[in-house]
């Protein structure tokens, strides 16, 4: 009840315009819904807050306080509402981001293009690579990194965690064995992704002790591809869960081995020589928030 802006705004615009007729024209609604609107008000204060007569309309001491009360809020609303506006015409120029390929297109894009809609003036240089480039070297201002962080010298936000895990198409499993354990791997076709620390020793990134490397006929760093080549059965493949979501949800993908999961962190990563500017916290902050959401 005494938050609801929209009766506020009704309030105040009737009572500035001494007129029903005139604060619905200026507000854009129709005389009976500003009549229903304080109607409203006045069952829900208990109270009358409006004399009327034909030629005039006047506050009573009960519409007087809630008046007050509606004023405030809506120059709140409305200081709030510039301030903003100004933070978004401030709110400019280039950030230069690096991606994993998969979460680039899946991902990144979307959340870019939501963020340009409320700051028009901010330009993206994207560069989706499964290979992880230097921040410093390549001018970045932000990489998305998924796993384990090596690099000292940059200062990280964690986004997102997901789970890591193994995947195939149930078509994989035509005259095979579904594998049960860990040491099952070693008697299938892995795929496996090489831009992973540990990319072939899959034990130990699902939290194994075992060194053991897993074999394949395909090794590469897109993962893009590899996706792809596991969509039609050729293997099973150790990847983040969020980043195939799409296709677990389409049965194009299954979880294998569900029991043999670790969690996996994804940071936004910036260089530690320089404060982020605003435009750079505010995207980072926004794709925190875009990322528990989805």
């Amino acid at each position: 009840m005494l938050n609801n802006y929209r009766d506020h705004r009704v309030l105040v615009e009737v009572v500035k315009q001494g007129s029903i007729t005139k604060a619905a024209d200026s507000l854009g609604l129709s005389k009976s819904s500003v009549s229903r609107v304080l109607a409203q008000m006045e069952k829900e204060w208990k109270a009358e807050l409006l004399v009327r007569s034909t030629r005039s309309l006047s506050l009573t001491d009960a519409g007087e306080q809630v008046y007050r009360h509606c004023l405030a809020t809506v120059d709140d609303a409305t200081a709030t509402q510039e301030a903003i506006e100004q933070l978004q015409e401030s709110v400019s120029g280039p950030i230069r981001i690096t991606a994993p390929e998969a979460f680039g297109c899946l991902y990144l894009a979307p959340i870019i293009q939501t963020f340009l809609h409320q700051y028009p003036k901010v330009r993206f240089d994207i560069v989706t690579s499964s290979d992880y480039e230097s921040l410093v070297e390549g001018g970045f201002d932000l990489a998305i990194r998924i796993g384990q962080l090596e690099d000292s010298s940059l200062r990280a936000k964690r986004v997102c965690q997901t789970r890591l895990g193994l995947f195939a198409n149930k078509q994989y499993f035509n005259g095979k064995s579904v594998p049960a354990r860990p040491a099952d791997l070693l008697q299938h076709n892995c795929l496996v992704y090489t831009g992973m620390p540990q990319h072939a020793s899959w034990f130990l990134a699902l939290g194994d002790s075992d060194a053991s490397h897993v074999m394949g006929d395909v090794r590469s760093n897109s993962e893009m591809f590899l996706i792809e080549l596991a969509k039609q059965g050729r293997g099973i493949l150790l990847f983040p869960e969020l980043l195939l979501q799409r296709h677990i949800e389409s049965k194009e993908l299954e979880q294998v081995m569900p029991d043999y999961v670790s969690s996996i962190d994804i940071h936004a990563v910036y260089p530690f020589n320089r404060p982020p500017a605003q435009k750079l916290r505010l995207f980072i902050d926004f794709l925190s928030q875009s990322l528990c959401s989805s």
